[in-house]
Order: C-alpha cells, then sequence, then structure tokens
C-alpha cells in the first residue's frame, strides 16, 4: 500500500504540472482515462463505479476551478481599478492556494477510490502503468527543461566576480 501510495503521489504531481503547461505529445505512457479502463478490463460493474467516481470528481473539480477563476477575476479588477489593498490580495492568492490543493487532493482521493474497486490483478496493472508514466513523464520533461534553457540561451545573471 505504500508503494501505491508514493506512485500515485509521484504521478499527481506529475499530472499537475503537465494540466498547467500546455498539452503533452510526451511518452507513450501519457495519462488517458480510456487507456486506463481498457487497461484494467473492468466489469460492467467496475465500469460502472468507476464511471461514478469520476463523475463526482469532475463536479467537485468544476466548482473548484470556478473559485479559482473567480478569484483571479477579482485580483485582476483590483489592478486595473488601481485599488490595491494588501489584505484583500493576499486572502485571494491564499485562497486560490487552498483551492488548487483541495483539487490535488480530489484527484487522489478518486485514483485511492478507484483502486479501491479493483482485484488484485488489476491493482498491479494500473501500479505498472502509473509507473511507467511517471518514468517516462519525468524523463520527457527533463529534456524538454533542458532544451528549453538552451534553446532560449538562459544565461545567470548573478554577481560577477571582479578582479
Amino acid at each position: 500500500m505504500k508503494k501505491f501510495v508514493l506512485l500515485l503521489s509521484a504521478f499527481l504531481l506529475i499530472s499537475s504540472i503537465y494540466a498547467y503547461s500546455q498539452p503533452f505529445k510526451g511518452p507513450k505512457h501519457h495519462f488517458n482515462v480510456d487507456n486506463v479502463k481498457r487497461l484494467l478490463k473492468l466489469t460492467p460493474e467496475q465500469q460502472k463505479q468507476f464511471d461514478d467516481i469520476s463523475y463526482k470528481n469532475q463536479q467537485s473539480l468544476i466548482d473548484i476551478k470556478s473559485g479559482i477563476a473567480k478569484n483571479r477575476l477579482d485580483l485582476k479588477k483590483m489592478i486595473k481599478d488601481r485599488n490595491i489593498d494588501d489584505v484583500k490580495i493576499l486572502q485571494l492568492i491564499d485562497e486560490n492556494s487552498k483551492l488548487q490543493s483541495d483539487m490535488k487532493r480530489s484527484v487522489v482521493k478518486q485514483w485511492l477510490d478507484i483502486y479501491k474497486i479493483l482485484n488484485d490483478d488489476q491493482k498491479q496493472s494500473l501500479l505498472k502503468h502509473i509507473g511507467k508514466m511517471i518514468d517516462g513523464g519525468l524523463a520527457q520533461r527533463g529534456e524538454k527543461m533542458n532544451r528549453g534553457w538552451m534553446h532560449n540561451g538562459f544565461k545567470h545573471d548573478g554577481p560577477k566576480d571582479e578582479k
């Protein structure tokens, strides 16, 4: 169980990185719910439970994303109106941080709930799939970052030693 939680946490960290970046065209093992459902060979009852869990999670994510969007809009309005209120800005940022944490927690809870409905063979398949995604995703992400730095001519502009 500890291995599953560790793999799931790493998977979710990677998923959240990709969720806030451009569409991912990475390794062949990237995350796709339909691929996961096919991989697991769910029974009709499991399929219904999987869909119910996903539906409930999507509903809660809509509310969370809506809250984040409203807070960002309030922030933009404050800046546009040049009505800078330190306390209100910090409050909005804190609220958004909590909402983003809630979003990640909701996704973890969804996969933990799905994990509970699987039989032992399906659990092993899921863990294996997540492991491949993590390994491939980290390698792909690292290559993109290195190419980006080199391509954009990233330079460190910190203090220089004077002789």
